[in-house]
């Protein structure tokens, strides 16, 4: 073969690999793009889904169950974030951020975080508030929006908030999706999204009245349940618990079966929070204030402890509750006598 042919073809053969080598490079990235976004991406939920129950976001978020762990604000370490297993062993620090108004799904936890200069760590998350998405392994935290919020509830494949509108200077409702690609205003007014059942939200007036209101996250309808004088509605199970605030904030619970209504206890109540079979509250009272527990149809009450609380957190079998402005922390077991015992979490060193 002539020494020009051979040389040609060697030529040749040599554009031809490094053709081949360019496709490969290219598939290579755009696969490693493809793989990265599969798994970067928020698996979605049941609608159904809740980040956590109506009574624990209206006594701050500070518990949250997610899957086989309590996630929780640790108000003996400047409210951090900290997990531990359901039987409270295994405590374990999962971010230097202050949290509240924790909700969970799947494998990520969802937390308000308020500024704090002596937070440490990981740039920007900690020089801001608003609401950030972790994983339940404490890695890849993502700011998903900045602002003012007060409650937070995860419904189905959104965030929905009380955010605070600066132009409007209030309240609104507003919807954020669970990668903070998107945020929309649902309400031009203030709506608690904490009462959330089955996709909706159960939310009392806060414009012109305070009657009982349902709220359609899907059609974004709102339908009057109930005329009354209405504060922190909580659905559980087939009724809505509430405080009557034309009877001295008495505790009482309207069936979505039929509308009754029923007054469960005659105390002035500050908070309260309901779980299974139980519910428990806290009494307001300048002689004998406390905290107490009586049964969902307001049967055998009793005395919990001799104070004022609050915090009260509903997680696996526990309840537990903070001396009212201080970080002291106690909790009980559900059910049976009470008997309470100090929480004190120490980090399990490996």
């Amino acid at each position: 073969m002539p020494f020009t042919k051979c040389f040609g073809m060697v030529i040749h053969m040599k554009k031809v690999i490094a053709l081949l080598v360019i496709l490969l490079a290219a598939a290579a990235a755009v696969g490693a793009t493809v793989l990265q976004r599969h798994f970067a991406r928020v698996p979605e939920n049941p609608p159904s889904t809740l980040g956590n129950t109506p009574g624990n976001i209206n006594n701050g978020g500070v518990f949250c169950e997610v899957g086989d762990e309590i996630f929780f604000a640790n108000p003996y370490d400047n409210e951090y974030l900290y997990k531990m297993n359901m039987d409270l062993t295994g405590v374990k620090k999962v971010m230097d951020v202050p949290v509240s108004m924790l909700n969970g799904a799947g494998k990520f936890v969802y937390y308000y975080q308020k500024a704090n200069g002596s937070a440490t760590g990981l740039g920007y998350v900690q020089d801001t508030h608003g609401v950030t998405r972790i994983q339940t392994n404490g890695k890849k935290p993502k700011e998903l929006d900045k602002g003012a919020m007060t409650s937070i509830m995860l419904i189905g494949n959104a965030l929905y908030t009380e955010y605070y509108n600066k132009l409007e200077d209030r309240m609104n409702l507003y919807s954020i999706s669970l990668d903070g690609k998107d945020k929309e205003i649902l309400e031009h007014y203030w709506i608690n999204p904490a009462g959330a059942q089955n996709g909706n939200i159960y939310y009392n007036g806060t414009e012109n009245d305070h009657n009982l209101y349902l709220y359609n996250t899907q059609t974004h309808q709102s339908v009057k349940v109930y005329d009354g004088d209405v504060w922190y509605p909580t659905p559980e199970g087939e009724y809505i618990y509430f405080l009557d605030v034309a009877d001295d904030y008495s505790l009482c619970r309207i069936s979505m079966l039929d509308q009754s209504v029923q007054t469960l206890t005659t105390d002035r109540v500050d908070l309260f929070n309901v779980r299974g079979s139980y519910i428990y509250y806290s009494r307001n009272s300048k002689k004998e204030p406390a905290l107490m527990r009586m049964r969902t149809d307001g049967s055998e009450t009793e005395m919990i402890a001799s104070g004022v609380y609050e915090k009260l957190s509903t997680v696996g079998n526990y309840l537990f509750f903070r001396g009212f402005g201080r970080y002291d922390t106690y909790y009980i077991l559900q059910g049976g006598p009470v008997m309470i015992q100090n929480f004190v979490p120490v980090e399990e060193k490996k």
